[in-house]
């Protein structure tokens, strides 16, 4: 049986940012890295809060499935361009590798050894600081 485990995160990053020497008039390129401590706000199991085990009849709420707190390491880069004195525009990416086995249930729970979750993203940063 498949199961899609959607969970929302609050997501608290403790990076570095680093910025180069202007490459172009007000334009710099920055790099940023460091890990990322993450409390789970919401979890869903095929779209539902609570999820009932096939093989158990037991019904569970989706969050028990996922460990409190998961961390991560981030690693991105980006461009910032200074439009005035105090307001800058940045675009950048960054990618974001899990640290944590996430899974509650299946080992702990069912006693399966070989299950790994781990969570993985990739994401655009926009924005303007002023």
């Amino acid at each position: 049986m498949k199961q899609k485990i959607a969970t929302q995160y609050l997501g608290v990053p403790i990076t570095v940012k680093l910025f180069t020497n202007e490459i172009s008039s007000g334009t710099r390129l920055y790099f940023q890295v460091g890990p990322s401590l993450n409390i789970p706000i919401g979890t869903r199991i095929n779209g539902n809060k609570f999820f009932t085990d096939p093989v158990t009849g037991k019904e569970n709420k989706a969050s028990d499935y996922v460990y409190f707190v998961d961390a991560d390491i981030m690693a991105g880069a980006g461009v910032e361009y200074q439009l005035a004195k105090s307001t800058k525009l940045f675009a950048g990416i960054n990618y974001q590798r899990g640290l944590v086995n996430i899974d509650h249930y299946f080992e702990s729970t069912r006693g399966f050894k070989d299950v790994t979750i781990k969570n993985s993203g990739v994401a655009l940063d926009l924005g303007i600081k002023f």
